[in-house]
């Protein structure tokens, strides 16, 4: 009669042990997903933190050089005479010796076109957007927030003085963009790769404008109120896990950000 009891312990003992060891087992399992989960996300978090801030980089570039290629074209004699036909043709080489902008012209120090390409119809149009009015009293290279410009079209307005040989202010050679329009800008920042996961790239200005986004019905929204670019105007670097609330995810949408002389968020939402 003993002999029952004495097998049903040691069944009992097994079944204890072998519970014990596949709680254990599965425990490890679960500890060894989790460490590796957050592992993966904290890698490719800083992983795409350094993408960012090389995209970035190359977008500053490419502002810089655009200045700079303005800047040097700003010394052209031909800018000194009240001829527009040579005026419009050096216009027009800029236009055609690079990708930078979508249109140039060079307006007085009063604010009125003198010349411009490809639309010579703009000769003679008294400038009043928010760009040339900075332009015009700055007096510097100037980036422009965006705007809407004199052809109706959502811009940013690239500008450099132009003074004569003694000095004197003569007014400012421009580049434009059409933010909704191929340009080197677009070629840029569209090389980003599509991904399986939809991550996708977006640049803001200063004031917190969007002035790139995949999708174009975004470009000039501000989303200063966003915390991601709220971070970035700050002058913060790294990276932020946030909820993405314009696309109404149910998820989470990891963002990577950096924040040089142009801000550019990096989504990447969950899977």
């Amino acid at each position: 009669m003993k002999k029952p009891i004495r097998l049903r312990i040691q069944w009992l003992i097994l079944g204890l042990l072998a519970f014990a060891m596949l709680g254990t087992y599965a425990g490890s399992v679960i500890s060894s997903v989790v460490v590796s989960r957050n592992n993966l996300e904290k890698n490719y978090l800083i992983e795409n933190q350094y993408y960012a801030q090389k995209l970035a980089a190359v977008t500053d570039s490419l502002f810089v050089n655009m200045i700079k290629n303005l800047t040097m074209e700003a010394r052209n004699e031909d800018l000194m005479t009240n001829d527009s036909r040579k005026i419009h043709k050096e216009l027009d080489f800029i236009l055609q010796s690079t990708t930078y902008f979508n249109s140039t012209f060079f307006a007085d120090k009063t604010g009125r076109v003198v010349a411009s390409a490809p639309d010579v119809a703009l000769k003679g149009t008294k400038l009043t957007s928010v760009g040339a009015k900075k332009s015009l009293e700055k007096k510097v290279p100037i980036i422009s927030k965006p705007y809407v410009g004199v052809t109706g079209k959502l811009i940013l307005l690239i500008s450099v003085p132009v003074f004569d040989e003694s000095g004197s202010y003569e007014g400012f050679l421009a580049g434009t963009i059409y933010l909704h329009e191929d340009n080197s800008l677009i070629q840029v920042l569209g090389q980003h790769p599509k991904h399986e996961n939809n991550s996708y790239v977006y640049v803001v200005d200063s004031e917190g404008n969007i002035i790139y986004h995949p999708d174009k019905n975004r470009i000039n929204d501000n989303v200063k109120e966003n915390k991601v670019v709220q971070y970035v105007l700050e002058g913060r670097n790294g990276n932020l896990e946030v909820t993405n609330e314009y696309e109404r995810h149910s998820h989470a949408c990891r963002v990577c950000l950096c924040c040089l002389n142009k801000q550019m968020g990096h989504c990447i939402p969950d899977s």
